[in-house]
């Protein structure tokens, strides 16, 4: 690859030495560092093999990167599936709780009207 015509030309020690302008940062940082191998590269400054080696670094950063995000976005899901299961369940014992509840008072009402006296009984 070739260094990008609007790309000013350096120095190797004022590419390695500068910092990126605020321009710049808004591009692609794996294709910066591509550039700059380049540089480096065309200048001879470093054998191909170590580009190679030094590409195929960034390519294996870029997946990591990636993996590390999907990572993180299941992670975060979990966590608010863990969240709302619990909420979920606190939900049920309270209703589980008035149901029993319910179902003691009319449990109770059941027995007072088994109980009470019928027309016959009053009658005699």
């Amino acid at each position: 690859s070739s260094v990008p015509p609007s790309t000013p030309n350096r120095t190797p020690t004022e590419s390695a030495n500068t910092q990126p302008s605020a321009s710049s940062s808004s591009n692609n940082p794996n294709e910066e560092l591509t550039n700059a191998l380049s540089n480096l590269l065309l200048t001879n400054q470093l054998p191909q093999s170590s580009i190679s080696t030094l590409q195929s670094i960034l390519r294996e950063n870029a997946t990591l990167k990636e993996k590390n995000s999907k990572l993180k976005s299941l992670l975060g899901r979990s966590a608010k599936a863990q969240r709302d299961a619990k909420n979920e369940l606190e939900q049920l014992k309270k209703l589980y709780e008035e149901l029993g509840r319910e179902k003691e008072r009319l449990e109770h009402r059941v027995e007072v009207l088994a109980n009470r006296p019928t027309h016959m009984d009053l009658l005699a």
